[in-house]
């Protein structure tokens, strides 16, 4: 999890925790970061090193016209359904439902914005890795568990506030002119396929109405 502690300054941020100080120069796109000496052979047994700068590095993203967004997706009849919710809110469940498909990431994707194309791609680090895997969005899906499936319409704007919401950090730590950029990426999604309310239970999820959904007649 990010921390949420931010200095902003022009084209500078400072994040400072218990762990470590983080400096991102978004500018020259270059991020530093200091780790306290008490805390080195924790963080080098949690694998906390190489996942925390790759996070922080991921806050540069809207710079090239990508953004990370917290879901899980699968990759449907070459259309790639983005699950959303927030931790522990059944994404990887949901994910280990599917009979078919290949499963990109459980808890973070890329979004990449090129030639008016959306295209979603599993973060580097995801397990198990599924190297050069990748498709077109589909549908946006904010997800709710419950005592059976549902699958219901709902407006852009309605998981666009919920995206924008769940990445306040990011917006937080992002110069006013990524910021805007971060916010049109996560805009032109939410209003370039169909966005649904799916319930589901623990143990079933209609997958075939999920990809029917992405494939309206």
């Amino acid at each position: 999890m990010l921390p949420t502690s931010p200095s902003c300054r022009g084209w500078v941020r400072l994040d400072i925790n218990p762990l470590a100080i983080s400096v991102m120069n978004f500018r020259d796109c270059v991020c530093t970061i200091f780790f306290f000496l008490d805390h080195l052979p924790y963080l080098l047994s949690r694998a906390f090193v190489p996942l925390d700068v790759a996070m922080f590095q991921a806050l540069f993203l809207p710079i090239f016209s990508h953004a990370m967004v917290h879901s899980s997706a699968l990759l449907l009849e070459n259309r790639v359904a983005l699950l959303l919710a927030p931790d522990e809110g059944g994404k990887t469940t949901a994910l280990s439902l599917a009979p078919r498909g290949i499963p990109l990431s459980d808890d973070q994707n890329v979004l990449q914005i090129k030639d008016g194309k959306i295209t979603v791609y599993p973060i580097p680090w995801t397990k198990p890795p599924y190297p050069g895997q990748s498709g077109p969005l589909g549908g946006m899906f904010l997800l709710e568990q419950g005592s059976e499936f549902k699958l219901a319409p709902v407006k852009p704007r309605e998981v666009l506030s919920y995206l924008w919401g769940e990445h306040e950090y990011c917006s937080r730590m992002l110069p006013n002119p990524y910021r805007q950029k971060f916010f049109d990426i996560l805009h032109m999604a939410c209003n370039a396929v169909p966005c649904y309310r799916l319930t589901f239970a623990k143990d079933s999820l209609d997958w075939d109405a999920v990809d029917r959904a992405m494939n309206p007649a």
